[in-house]
């Protein structure tokens, strides 16, 4: 979404990424 990449792996990641980092949900 960010990265604007339609890759759903790396969607998956970024979303891991940011919801661990912060609370971006």
């Amino acid at each position: 979404r960010m990265l604007g990449n339609d890759d759903i792996p790396v969607d998956a990641v970024v979303v891991g990424i940011i919801d661990e980092d912060c609370d971006f949900r």
